[in-house]
């Protein structure tokens, strides 16, 4: 009876202590669930990577644009270099005319060209062969070393940093001089890119991966070479050379003898098949020779294999999934304006080829027409698709506003570490006197259109400390002040005298706000005109 005793008294024990295990996880997860929405599962290790280019990080500087890419909570990031040549950022109008696409947030420039092919580190000439790497033709770009800013820069806020090749590796003005290192189209006239079957081409390109691994502090190098062009065997596809037809040779494929036949029937077979196919085995062998290389000067860095939607030129994903370490896709097409699924069914087009262990980050576009809520869309389909990072593209034409979607898409999306956006869009949120609805370098805000403007609102978060981060503008010639009080307290002031004519940032330290406050911001400026004055797009409240 004793024993039955104290079997019940146990057991009895045991009930207790699950219920209380129960109650202390509901309370949790009702502290976590605060909103009352269903819970998302969280993902961890989630990589979130931005580009950088040597000409931004000259005018911006490498803090500010790194304070500024921790509004979407960056953790990665990776110096284009070399670059292909482009006006940057990307032109494109907005429907209703209002605006040429300018650089948003760059103080000394709206636009850059960008050169051919450039490197934007210091190479080291000993390991090039014939073919040696070019820097800019700029002083104030060719003698920084601005791989070396990157990386101490982001190791010293505890990022992963890399470099990226980009989609042509050597300059136009270099194969004009050398003809023999270009790929030559089915119809016989050469194309712009050089040809990977060249034997100093081949030197070069292992030369710069090698390069790379072995004196810089990196943790993957990217690549979206273009290797080939052209589908099947159209007119425009490449490549014919002699050493192309060399090599095929030496394969068992009589290149030289399916020309003539391929000219004549894009769909002869075997020969469109075989030519494929050793386009397919050459791409294949160049990665494979850089990616040996890259781990025998560095056996942990990573190769980053930038997906560009070209299976159809050579790439065979499923050939290198024993050495490449993660693969970026170059998922864009929503920045004409347009929300797009098709990245839903690349993304899994990927996994197919790479199979279950392969990390796949898919780009998110914030720039050119996409909007915040085509941001979200985004990135709520790539998460649910399953990818492990998203990579912004690019900074450099990224405003202040779809910086905030990318964090709050992956806050809804339930990636772990990403927090919501606290603060109050002036145009939307506040009460105002003295301003008026604007819109500017693709950012919608308020605009003064008074001598002295205020807009303020009630503090809506938790009471604590805060750091405030207003973005405005300071135009040129404009000059006038604006204020932050909290509470009826001044917290800040400052003078607008930078002349910039872009969205700047101001971070104002350590506040310490009531919930229930009055937030007031106050705009002066003696001599704002209908096209140059004060904006204000957003103020922001980042917890301490």
């Amino acid at each position: 009876m004793k024993n039955n005793k104290n079997k019940r008294i146990e057991l009895l024990k045991f009930i207790v202590k699950y219920a209380c295990m129960v109650s202390a996880l509901l309370f949790m997860n009702s502290c976590n669930n605060v909103t009352g929405q269903p819970n998302i599962e969280k993902k961890t290790n989630f990589e979130l990577t931005s580009s950088l280019y040597a000409w931004e990080i000259h005018d911006e500087g490498i803090d500010q644009i790194l304070d500024n890419l921790s509004i979407a909570g960056i953790n990665s990031i990776y110096l284009i270099s070399p670059m292909h040549g482009e006006r940057r950022p990307f032109i494109e109008g907005f429907p209703d005319g209002r605006d040429t696409y300018f650089f948003p947030h760059n103080p000394v420039r709206k636009e850059w060209m960008a050169e051919d092919s450039r490197l934007y580190f210091f190479p080291d000439m000993s390991m090039y062969g014939k073919i040696k790497p070019l820097q800019s033709d700029y002083n104030w770009l060719s003698d920084t070393n601005w791989l070396d800013v990157v990386i101490k820069a982001a190791r010293a806020r505890g990022m992963r940093v890399g470099a990226e090749v980009s989609h042509t590796y050597l300059p136009q003005s270099l194969l004009d001089r050398n003809p023999q290192w270009r790929q030559i189209n089915l119809d016989g006239t050469p194309n712009k890119n050089p040809c990977i079957n060249n034997p100093d081409v081949q030197e070069y390109l292992i030369a710069l991966y090698s390069d790379l691994s072995r004196n810089y502090d990196i943790d993957y190098i990217m690549t979206c070479m273009l290797v080939f062009s052209g589908n099947g065997a159209s007119r425009n596809t490449s490549c014919i050379c002699p050493h192309c037809q060399e090599k095929a040779k030496s394969q068992g494929f009589d290149l030289t003898a399916a020309i003539p036949v391929m000219r004549d029937n894009g769909l002869a077979y075997p020969e469109v098949e075989q030519f494929m196919k050793f386009r397919e085995d050459a791409t294949t062998e160049i990665y494979t020779l850089i990616i040996d290389k890259m781990h025998k000067e560095n056996p942990g860095i990573e190769f980053r294999l930038n997906d560009l939607n070209n299976w159809n030129t050579g790439l065979n994903l499923s050939r290198l999934t024993s050495r490449i370490g993660s693969v970026h896709m170059s998922t864009h097409q929503e920045q004409h304006g347009n929300p797009n699924t098709s990245r839903i069914s690349r993304i899994k087009s990927v996994r197919h080829f790479v199979g279950p262990d392969i990390p796949i980050l898919a780009s998110v576009t914030t720039r050119l027409l996409s909007t915040p809520d085509i941001i979200l869309n985004m990135i709520k389909q790539s998460v649910n698709a399953g990818v492990q990072g998203l990579g912004i593209k690019h900074y450099d034409g990224t405003p202040f506003s779809r910086l905030r979607a990318v964090r709050n898409g992956l806050h809804e999306a339930g990636v772990e570490s990403f927090s919501p956006i606290l603060g109050i869009e002036l145009e939307k949120d506040m009460i105002l006197k003295g301003f008026s609805s604007d819109f500017f370098l693709t950012e919608n805000g308020v605009r003064l259109t008074e001598p002295e403007g205020t807009a303020w609102s009630a503090f809506t978060y938790q009471s604590g400390k805060y750091d405030i981060a207003v973005t405005y503008t300071d135009e040129k010639l404009v000059k006038g002040s604006l204020e932050v009080l909290v509470g009826s307290k001044p917290v800040a002031k400052w003078n607008l005298a930078e002349d910039v004519d872009c969205w700047r940032r101001k971070v104002i330290p350590g506040v310490e706000i009531k919930n229930g406050e009055e937030i007031k911001l106050v705009a002066s400026s003696a001599n704002s005109t209908e096209d140059k004055t004060i904006r204000i797009d957003f103020i922001e409240f980042i917890p301490k």
